[in-house]
């Protein structure tokens, strides 16, 4: 049985740092102070939080110009990782797929997005979307997180694949995510309904 008392600690820390990444999220860049305060955690905890966030490579701490003082060196503030880490957002839809980069700030690397027509095949599908992924994986500097698919027509969530898309066909019975993985060295992967992806959109990052 568990020792409940080796769990704990670790579970804590991983619930105050996603109440850090909640902060940062909702509120733009903050200080470590503010970070604290938003948090509604101790500065200590808060800042052992950031430290585990950093090495992660989930944040990134920088001079932010213009959001200091008028006078003195400019304020070090706290951001989700955009220039340092990615991920990958994989559409597919009817006539066109499309496999995109974001940082962790949701904020697009539009230029190196890659498309293509719809494949006939599934076994084609997963080609191209692997060649566009592995290309976007390759970019110097940038750590990989993870990859998240958007399905359209029924999925099945537990499984990971799709149940029946009028649309797609192609996907029916499939597991994208999977398939996906494997092809990229066991990257992380999540698959969500089109329309549950575009609400959550919507949620974190408006219109």
């Amino acid at each position: 049985m568990t020792n409940p008392s080796l769990v704990r600690p670790a579970l804590l820390g991983r619930l105050n740092e996603r109440q850090v990444l909640r902060a940062i999220q909702a509120r733009g860049p903050l200080s470590r102070a503010e970070v604290a305060r938003h948090s509604g955690i101790s500065a200590p905890t808060a800042s052992k939080a950031v430290g585990a966030l950093l090495r992660a490579g989930l944040l990134e701490e920088g001079e932010m110009p213009g959001l200091g003082l008028s006078r003195g060196r400019p304020a070090r503030k706290l951001r989700l990782a955009n220039e340092t880490a990615q991920v990958l957002g994989f559409v597919i839809d009817a006539d066109r797929c499309r496999v995109v980069s974001a940082g962790l700030d949701g904020r697009l690397h539009g230029e190196e997005a890659g498309e293509f027509p719809t494949p006939a095949t599934y076994d084609a599908l997963i080609e191209a979307a692997a060649r566009e992924a592995g290309r976007l994986m390759g970019r110097a500097g940038l750590s990989t997180l993870g990859l998240g698919i958007s399905l359209p027509g029924l999925i099945d969530c537990r499984e990971k694949r799709g149940i029946l898309s009028p649309n797609v066909p192609i996907t029916n019975r499939q597991s994208p995510c999977r398939d996906l993985s494997e092809r990229l060295g066991g990257l992380a992967c999540v698959t969500v309904q089109e329309a549950d992806g575009l609400c959550l959109a919507e949620r974190y990052y408006g219109e």
